[in-house]
């Protein structure tokens, strides 16, 4: 009785504690503070704000000018290098009608675009879009669109780590800040920045930097386990309702949806564990319809700017803004590697926008902020827009997720596939045991296997922890140092990621390659290699791997769980291994879908995708 009573007494402390708010008062001082501290430092005074030249950039402006030139102009002095018009917020785009031609985007000038125009407007291409596959080019893509900013950022995200690849982003960021663009950040409260001091120093950082948390529970930046166990008996559907978005855009030109977070696993930057995941780039109309899903996110009374939260507020309180830290990075190399990549055209343009594919229309499936609320008509709508996409499959649905949990209302969807007298083949690409991240939801993928493979025929392919046809950098990782020689010999040492003792013992495996040098997206004697030769470097694995950190897992109300318990399985075999983390959907070859959305336990949640026919298909497959 006594403990009972302790218990509940500890509770209700921590409850107050939980749910106490800064009074007004306090918070007019929080403000006070961060106002003082906020740099107004403009280190450019051109109208560009000193941006770079960029060619990923470029696609935007043509396809700005494309669809100048096929609508009625505003204004006769309108030119293709003019910004696109502001479209209006819309949730509901319609469905791609038919493909462009499959050309390599051009330069486009005045006077051949208003010709091309009046000869034949349907052969004018309205999107660019590219599918970013490996992670150096989805790092190197945003790098070189933050640097050609000229006047906003607006970026969404559901992780965004403090480890390289998110200090690389944010001191991108603030470069753009200091230039005079304005930057606005929106992240999820539960894998926001891991430290309150980060949080109240980007809220003092710089007058064009703002940052805003979604759905904070509790009213704080970061919530304990006994904080989130309150929270989950309290209000556990509104502790569910999370922002899995992935958006960045630029100048409301150019936009990169799909996957990827900002972590060092979802760029080939982990020693022990990388996602193989998937971006795609849009230019073109389009972009106006990510623009406004993103204000309607931003402006939602759910998203919290950093001084309205109670810790970050009483951090500020007790000592100040504080300066934003510096730490050292894990693997210098690589950064110095992939911005000096970024400052050259040359290479941006052969890696990324030679691949870049024409496209007519496009379209962006995004539900709103408010799909929370019980109003099935207004916020299912994006929903049943796919549902009535893989419905209308006549002959193969391919589908790709990583977590392969069907809701009720997707199970009778491929239940009903398969009562049609000729139903279309439907073959999945998903997580093996040994390759997932989330123990736990494989867990009750396989619990329904036998339902997918006897009841949905579903094919199912699972991905290996080292596939064989995956290049990725491996000297990126830190796990490996690459030595190309003047015959083009690659000689593999182990890195220098580990222990001294790791490092002795295994700096004695020596490998020599051939024949891999500049292989994949990468550049001559960047190491880019197949995976399966990560087995040949190192040693098998002795015991479990250091646990991941709880921000290292997309399954949030799994982080609080017991260690190790949503770890990635050990395994006999050493090197870097890979996951499955892509979201996309081919059906019959015409209609590709790259999206954010796992295939998992939210019925009712749709987080973007984008949605394109013609050639984009192919590239999906």
């Amino acid at each position: 009785m006594n403990r009972a009573c302790a218990l509940l007494l500890t509770a209700f402390a921590l409850t107050q504690a939980a749910c106490s708010g800064l009074s007004v008062r306090e918070q007019a001082q929080v403000d006070a503070l961060v106002a003082d501290a906020r740099s107004m430092q403009i280190v450019c005074d051109q109208a560009d704000a000193c941006a770079r030249p960029s060619p990923l950039r470029d696609l935007g402006l043509r396809a700005a000018g494309a669809s100048i030139a096929v609508n009625p102009a505003p204004s006769s002095d309108s030119s293709p290098e003019d910004p696109p018009p502001e479209d209006p917020p819309r949730r509901d785009a319609a469905f791609v009608a038919e493909p462009a031609p499959r050309t390599v985007p051009q330069a486009v000038s005045s006077a051949n675009a208003s010709a091309d125009a009046s000869a034949s407007a349907a052969a004018v291409p309205q999107h660019y879009a590219l599918i970013l596959d490996y992670g150096q080019d989805a790092l190197l893509a945003r790098l070189d669109l933050i640097r050609s900013a000229t006047r906003s950022i607006d970026l969404q995200t559901y992780i965004f780590d403090e480890d390289d690849a998110g200090h690389l982003i944010l001191d991108e960021l603030f470069a753009a800040a200091r230039r005079g663009v304005k930057v606005r950040v929106l992240v999820d409260q539960l894998s926001a920045l891991k430290r309150v001091d980060t949080l109240a120093a980007l809220a003092g950082a710089h007058v064009n930097f703002e940052m805003r948390v979604y759905n904070p529970v509790l009213g704080r930046a970061r919530i304990s386990y006994p904080m989130y166990a309150f929270a989950s008996a309290c209000c556990w559907r509104r502790l569910n309702q999370r922002m899995h978005n992935k958006l960045l855009l630029v100048d409301g030109l150019v936009a990169i949806t799909g996957g990827r977070n900002y972590q060092n696993d979802y760029y080939d930057w982990d020693t022990r564990y990388n996602f193989r995941d998937r971006d795609v780039l849009v230019a073109g109309p389009a972009v106006g319809e990510m623009s406004g899903n993103f204000e309607a996110f931003w402006h939602a009374p759910r998203s919290t700017p950093l001084t309205r939260l109670s810790d970050v507020g009483r951090q500020v309180l007790r000592s100040g803004v504080p300066a934003l830290a510096h730490p050292e990075p894990e693997q210098p190399r690589r950064i110095d590697a992939i911005s000096r990549d970024a400052d050259d055209p040359g290479l941006v343009r052969s890696r990324l926008v030679d691949a870049a594919i024409a496209v007519r229309e496009i379209r962006f499936i995004a539900d709103p902020p408010e799909k929370h609320r019980r109003l099935a008509d207004d916020t299912a709508r994006s929903s049943l827009g796919l549902r009535d996409l893989i419905g209308s499959a006549q002959h193969r649905v391919l589908l790709q997720t990583p977590y392969l949990v069907l809701s009720d209302p997707a199970q009778r969807l491929f239940r009903e596939l398969q009562q049609r007298d000729r139903p279309p083949r439907v073959i999945v690409s998903t997580n093996s045991l040994a390759a997932t991240d989330a123990f736990i939801p494989y867990a009750l993928s396989y619990k329904y296997k036998r339902r997918y493979l006897r009841d949905f025929k579903f094919e199912i392919y699972e991905f290996k922890p080292f596939p064989q046809d995956a290049p990725i950098d491996l000297e990126a990782t830190g796990t490996v140092e690459i030595e190309w020689r003047a015959d083009g010999t690659a000689v593999v040492r182990d890195g220098a990621s580990g222990t001294e003792a790791d490092k002795a013992q295994r700096s004695a495996t020596t490998v020599v390659l051939r024949g891999s040098e500049g292989s994949g997206s990468g550049t001559a004697g960047s190491g880019m290699l197949g995976s399966g030769e990560v087995g040949l470097v190192g040693s098998p694995s002795s015991g479990r791997p250091k646990p991941l950190l709880p921000l290292a897992r997309e399954y949030a109300a799994l982080r609080y769980s017991k260690r190790g318990a949503n770890e990635p399985l050990p395994l006999k075999r050493g090197g870097v291994r890979f996951g499955l983390h892509a979201k996309s959907l081919v059906i019959d070859d015409r209609i590709g879908v790259i999206g954010t959305h796992n295939f998992a336990c939210r019925p009712k949640r749709t987080p973007p995708r984008f949605s394109g026919s013609g050639s984009l298909a192919p590239r999906l497959e």
